[in-house]
């Protein structure tokens, strides 16, 4: 079984078990994206790159963060420039929604848990003043009040007006 399917698997076995451990969620969802995605998301040594700090000055981590799901336009001139130390990897929809939306949708086999979370994973990359918005609109772990499954996966963003520089998540069904 390669790496993929196994989190996918260990995320099966994370609902059917009842675990309520957003930590450990995030970890299997995380790798998950990491070993799907695999490239410039893994180490030479075959782990996950998580992008804390992240440093554009170094072309691997660049190059990463431009193939991610949204890129503000502020973000997108930190990386242009090679600006380190002000930039944030963001899940667009936050873990702990993630969570809830897999959790309500049952997923039942490996290939319809892929489905879906090829549908809501998604990162983005903000500045830490666009990250400090969010939190300031209560928007750090949550979803704009009414959002629901069919709408833009970039509504956070939109609710504070961050303006995209990239955005391949315009639909809900978005390509990986």
């Amino acid at each position: 079984m390669d790496l993929e399917k196994a989190y996918l698997h260990h995320i099966l076995i994370f609902f059917e078990s009842g675990d309520r451990s957003g930590p450990m969620f995030r970890t299997f969802v995380d790798n998950w994206f990491a070993h799907a995605n695999q490239d410039v998301f893994l180490t030479k040594n075959g782990n996950p790159v998580w992008f804390n700090n992240p440093d554009p000055g170094k072309p691997k981590i660049a190059s990463a963060l431009r193939k991610m799901h949204f890129i503000s336009r502020n973000a997108m001139e930190q990386i242009d420039d090679q600006i380190r130390g002000n930039l944030i990897k963001d899940h667009m929809i936050p873990i702990k929604v993630l969570e809830t939306i897999v959790r309500n949708e049952r997923p039942a086999t490996i290939e319809s848990l892929r489905t879906l979370l090829m549908k809501f994973y998604s990162l983005g990359v903000i500045t830490k003043h666009e990250d400090q918005k969010l939190n300031q609109a209560g928007l750090k772990s949550s979803m704009p009040e009414g959002w629901c499954l069919t709408q833009k996966l970039t509504a956070r963003y939109d609710a504070i007006n961050i303006s995209p520089g990239i955005n391949r998540v315009d639909r809900i069904d978005h390509p990986s």
